[in-house]
């Protein structure tokens, strides 16, 4: 009777033994799984990158089909100007330059323009344009 009781306390520790193994293969599968869909998403978003560079690849023969080879241009990017070194120097006096970008006025725009002056893209104002000389800031 008593070997049928420890064999039966035997079979029961391998029966815990192969439901904890169950139970680890579970988590196995489930983390498979987990990464699979991972993958899976990854191989989407890489597949959608693709096809977004072929519309723009198509979109680029399309405007060389319409326009034709001369007249398309790539241009290299503009070069990063170097850093230059502070030296301190005698500044020269200026005569009549204010300092700073100065508001839009009619009167001197049209002055600017009757002088011969040449207007740049602002720097620290998106969307307007600045006299070269005399700082004069307008709207672009």
């Amino acid at each position: 009777m008593l070997d049928l009781a420890h064999e039966e306390t035997s079979l029961e520790a391998k029966r815990r033994e192969l439901a904890s193994r169950i139970a680890e293969g579970h988590q196995v599968v489930d983390a498979l799984m987990a990464r699979q869909a991972a993958t899976a998403r990854k191989i989407e978003e890489a597949l959608e990158g693709v096809e977004r560079l072929q519309e723009q690849m198509r979109a680029l023969d399309t405007v060389i089909a319409l326009v034709g080879h001369q007249e398309v241009l790539f241009r290299r990017p503009r070069p990063v100007a170097p850093v230059l070194e502070v030296v301190s120097a005698p500044a020269e006096p200026r005569l009549n330059v204010p300092l700073k970008s100065q508001p839009f006025r009619p009167v001197a725009y049209l002055k600017c323009i009757g002088d011969g002056h040449d207007f740049m893209n602002s720097r620290t104002m998106p969307g307007y344009v600045t006299c070269r000389r005399c700082r004069v800031r307008r709207r672009g």
